[in-house]
């Protein structure tokens, strides 16, 4: 191949990072051209080495646009802030060996939790404290993934960290209504988008969920799973129960259904390659 000519992988790299200024929702947006990115790799049009190489490409751009603003005395400019969240973003997403932190190594099941954020009952936080736990006694086989801020994201993030689980959080942009992360993430990804496109992004990223009692966020969450075809573990009473979701009836239950699925022959893999 000519050396001027790019490849597919460089091709890809230049749509996602063009889409990233783009709503998460639309139909151009970096969640569908993340997904195109997938595709190729899944048909075997991109090895797993050209396909980090599109993480690692966005990444050198956003450095190379980082570099530009602090020369030209700009560094209070938020387009510095706003590529840096594209590095954390999609270093996150593709495991770039040029990213700050790589959290994933392709062969662990990425689980996420999810339930109620703001004013969480005690006993809702009690349990997603013991169904962190329950997962995080896997820690050798799966990464946990939660929204990083309250309520049930930080007792399920303390309880899997204090089993030795690595612990991601795919956090919302900051402003003034935005609760702090919480203390026990061992990534925090920054990922300037609303509550709502915030919560597509952790439904994309998990290979499994794990639905405590919520509201309104939880569900969302919950119903892109199913659309995406996740597996949906409910754990708790739930006053909505979405066709698809599999009930557990206790944490116990969640180490059985998960040991079977981190050691069975079709366990789910991970989908960075």
């Amino acid at each position: 191949m000519d050396a001027q000519t790019p490849g597919l992988a460089d091709t890809l790299a230049l749509q996602l990072r063009q889409s990233l200024q783009t709503c998460c929702s639309h139909a151009s947006g970096p969640l569908v051209t993340y997904s195109r990115c997938l595709k190729q790799y899944e048909d075997g049009a991109l090895s797993g080495d050209e396909f980090r190489r599109i993480g690692s490409v966005i990444i050198e751009r956003s450095r190379e646009r980082i570099d530009a603003a602090v020369r030209d005395a700009r560094e209070g400019d938020s387009s510095i802030r706003r590529e840096r969240q594209i590095i954390a973003f999609v270093g996150a997403l593709f495991a770039a060996p040029s990213a700050p932190s790589t959290w994933h190594d392709g062969s662990r099941l990425v689980v996420g939790v999810v339930g109620k954020g703001r004013n969480c009952p005690p006993d809702v936080y009690e349990l997603a404290y013991e169904a962190g736990r329950t997962i995080g006694r896997h820690h050798d086989d799966v990464v946990v993934v939660t929204g990083g801020l309250g309520g049930v994201m930080e007792a399920a993030s303390r309880g899997a960290r204090e089993s030795g689980a690595f612990v991601v959080g795919i956090l919302p942009a900051a402003g003034p209504d935005t609760p702090p992360r919480n203390a026990y993430l061992d990534l925090a990804v920054d990922t300037g988008l609303s509550f709502q496109v915030r919560n597509v992004v952790v439904a994309s990223t998990v290979d499994v969920m794990v639905a405590l009692p919520g509201s309104h966020g939880a569900l969302q969450e919950t119903i892109v799973a199913l659309d995406l075809e996740k597996r949906v573990w409910a754990v708790g009473e739930h006053q909505v129960l979405l066709p698809g979701v599999v009930q557990l009836s206790s944490t116990d239950e969640l180490d059985s259904v998960l040991a079977e699925t981190v050691g069975g022959a079709e366990a789910i893999g991970a989908r960075v390659p």
